[in-house]
């Protein structure tokens, strides 16, 4: 199963809202429960600048959940493929361990949130132009 990229959109505020019941339409109570307590951590932790700490077991499920009402976490490396660079003073939200090949904790971050799009190229070209 591949994984889908996420997309940055610009709407307007209600056709964000609307987007937003449909999804949540979408969700079982089981879910809706737990996507409430985890929206309630991550407030707490941008508030109050300390990450949540996940393990592997726990990371997959709980972005997979948070993805599905558009909170779309993202590390530095991902950030920088999206084309996204982070704002000034950006803490991680989340410390999520991710097993191997790497067999670390990765900072994540929240997509449009915390970063900002860049609007220059990624790669400067050189000119091939002759004096």
């Amino acid at each position: 199963m591949a994984a889908s990229e996420p997309k940055t959109t610009h709407t307007s505020p209600a056709m964000g809202a609307l987007l937003l019941w449909q999804r949540l339409a979408l969700l079982s109570r089981a879910q809706m429960r737990r996507l409430s307590l985890l929206l309630v951590d991550i407030d707490k932790a941008l508030t109050d600048r300390e990450p949540l700490v996940w393990s592997q077991s726990v990371q997959r499920p709980w972005v997979r959940l948070l993805r599905q009402v558009g909170v779309v976490l993202l590390s530095k490396t991902q950030l920088r493929r999206q084309r996204h660079e982070l704002k000034r003073g950006a803490r991680p939200v989340v410390l999520a361990y991710f097993g191997a090949p790497i067999s670390q904790h990765c900072e994540l971050y929240i997509l449009d949130v915390q970063s900002r799009l860049i609007r220059k190229p990624l790669h400067t070209q050189p000119s091939n132009s002759k004096d």
